[in-house]
């Protein structure tokens, strides 16, 4: 009983040890826009993803933004996104009817284990003149 006890301990530190920290992490088995924009009225702070409509660029590469995610009890579109998965510098433009075009540039999304380390920010959209 006494050696069981001490061969235990020592097979756990032995397997822990040939583990090293060599260990990828586990990338799970789902693709991730790797831009997602959450769009607000800017005066209001609404969610006013719902109809709006935009792109992100990386120089020849094009994608049209859409909604990946919704909140509130009427499932109210609150954000969208693109380039799934897709490392890159981007320009991001998103219009809606009634709002000023919103755009900005240079949204750097890096490279990591399981694809592209998504970037999340809001896009405050001002009401047309």
């Amino acid at each position: 009983m006494g050696m069981t006890r001490l061969m235990f301990p020592a097979v756990v530190l032995a397997l822990a040890a040939a583990c090293g920290d060599d260990l990828e992490p586990a990338c799970l088995p789902v693709v991730r826009a790797a831009v997602e924009v959450e769009v607000r009225d800017a005066t209001t702070e609404e969610l006013r993803a719902e109809l709006a409509r935009g792109l992100v660029q990386d120089g020849a590469f094009t994608d049209s933004l859409q909604v990946v995610r919704s909140d509130g009890p009427h499932g109210v579109a609150s954000a969208l996104g693109a380039a799934w998965e897709r490392p890159g510098t981007y320009r991001i433009r998103i219009e809606r009817a009634g709002y000023q075009p919103w755009d900005t540039s240079g949204v750097h999304v890096r490279a990591d284990q399981c694809g592209a380390s998504p970037v999340h920010f809001v896009a405050r959209l001002s009401p047309a003149a």
